[in-house]
């Protein structure tokens, strides 16, 4: 059986040597590392257009998605978004609405082939949108994440997203910094 050996300091008390890094400290560093991990992916995603990410900003969704959640999405040719489905699509006055799909029915003035005219319906509304919205492209929510959106919307403006973004790198550097020990020295040295 092996034992850890001890230290007799200058007071003459025995300690053990301290592990490099606590358990703590690794599943810190671990959450930081995914969590940039896949803000990075997102960022990417959605500059690129592979995936969409909204701030949900209403209640006309409740109780699937609240105000404050955050959504992750794709986007799809208009005749592929299905009844039931939930998509983001702009509003001919340019203001962006998020809805359940009521109807997806060709536009006999779109684009030939792939304009369609989307019925859609808030989940806690009465009644279907006054009128269908013409598209020919639709981001149908893939995922909710609750709670995100407030920090999503924030985080994603110039200012904001300058100073995460280089917070979050040193943070991430930081936990691939090897640990600061004080000297052995230093620490035994009797005190007069």
């Amino acid at each position: 059986m092996m034992t850890t050996p001890e230290h007799t300091t200058a007071s003459g008390t025995r300690r053990r040597p301290q592990r490099r890094r606590s358990a703590l400290g690794t599943a810190w560093s671990v959450l930081v590392t995914v969590v940039a991990v896949v803000t990075i992916g997102l960022t990417i995603a959605a500059y690129t257009g592979l995936l969409g990410v909204r701030a949900i900003t209403s209640s006309s969704m409740q109780p699937t998605l609240n105000a404050g959640d955050m959504i992750i999405s794709r986007t799809v040719p208009a005749a592929e978004a299905q009844i039931g489905d939930i998509a983001t699509l702009q509003h001919p006055d340019g203001h962006v609405v998020t809805h359940r799909v009521l109807a997806n029915e060709p536009d006999p003035e779109g684009p030939e082939g792939t304009g369609r005219l989307i019925t859609m319906q808030g989940d806690d509304n009465d009644v279907a949108d006054p009128r269908p919205y013409p598209a020919t492209e639709v981001d149908v929510m893939l995922i909710r994440v609750p709670y995100l959106g407030g920090v999503f919307r924030a985080v994603s403006q110039p200012p904001v997203s300058y100073i995460a973004l280089g917070s979050l790198a040193l943070l991430l550097a930081s936990g691939f910094m090897p640990a600061r020990r004080r000297s052995t020295e230093a620490q035994e040295r009797p005190t007069s």
